[in-house]
C-alpha cells in the first residue's frame, strides 16, 4: 500500500453492512518477491474467514496489460487456493468498476486508507 504513487491510486476500506474489507493499490510491480509477499499477507487472512466467508485476492495490470497475472480465491472458511483458467482470467473483474473509478474524471478521488482504523 506505501509504494502507491499517486496515493490516489490505493484503496483500503471496509463496509460494515455488507461485511466487504477491499484493500489493494493499482500501482503494479513485475517482481516476484512482490508477489509472494503480497499472497503470504493475503493467506493469513483466512483464519479470520467463518463457513461463509469467502474473498479473491487478486494481481492484476488495470493501466497496460489489462490482464490478470494471478489469483486467489480465500474461503470458504480457513482455506486458500490459486485460481487457474477462466476463473483467474476473470478475477481482475471483481475489482473492475473501483479501478474505472478511481481512474476516472479529472480529478482523481481522495485516497482511501481507513486500515489505521481497522486494526
Amino acid at each position: 500500500m506505501e509504494t502507491a504513487n499517486p496515493p490516489e491510486l490505493k484503496r483500503a476500506s471496509y463496509r460494515a453492512d455488507t461485511r466487504e474489507f477491499i484493500a489493494g493499490s493499482l500501482t503494479y510491480a513485475e517482481n516476484l518477491a512482490e508477489f509472494i509477499f503480497f499472497y503470504s499477507v493475503v493467506r493469513s487472512v483466512e483464519i479470520f474467514l467463518g463457513e461463509g466467508d469467502d474473498g479473491i485476492a487478486a494481481i492484476h495490470d488495470f493501466l497496460q496489460e489489462l490482464a490478470t497475472d494471478s489469483a486467489m480465491r480465500l474461503g470458504p472458511g480457513a482455506r486458500s487456493e490459486f485460481m487457474h483458467g477462466t476463473d483467474m482470467d476473470n478475477a481482475g473483474g471483481a475489482f473492475q468498476e473501483i479501478a474505472d473509478q478511481m481512474l476516472s474524471g479529472d480529478r482523481p478521488p481522495a485516497p482511501i486508507d481507513e486500515l489505521d482504523s481497522l486494526r
